[in-house]
């Protein structure tokens, strides 16, 4: 935030910052209407495909949303010349290796 402050501005900032908040928020709840409410829980609450029809491709767009902002944040490391941090891929392998084992789990259990 304080390197977009400092190129782009406060307003601009804080701008893009809504939209993005407002859109993640606004996906978030179309997929969960779809089945995809449960899409990060273990504890066997996915619907199955049987029970839900297209729950199964609105886990996987859910997946693919909640993937976005850390491959920008990547791609702009990338971009930028300075290489991609060891702080900030640490930080997207912690986050992502409990989700992912939760997700799978909740799948298996869903029969996926």
């Amino acid at each position: 935030m304080d390197e977009a402050v400092r190129q782009g501005g406060a307003v601009a900032t804080a701008v893009g910052f809504l939209i993005g908040a407002v859109v993640y928020v606004a996906a978030n709840a179309a997929l969960d209407r779809r089945g995809a409410r449960h899409r990060k829980r273990s504890a066997g609450r996915q619907p199955s495909e049987d029970e839900q029809a297209g729950s199964g491709a609105a886990i996987a767009v859910g997946a693919l949303l909640d993937g976005i902002p850390e491959s920008v944040v990547l791609g702009l490391s990338l971009l930028g010349g300075n290489g991609v941090s060891p702080a900030v891929l640490a930080a997207i392998f912690i986050s992502n290796v409990p989700e992912g084992l939760s997700s799978a789990a909740g799948m298996k259990q869903a029969k996926r």
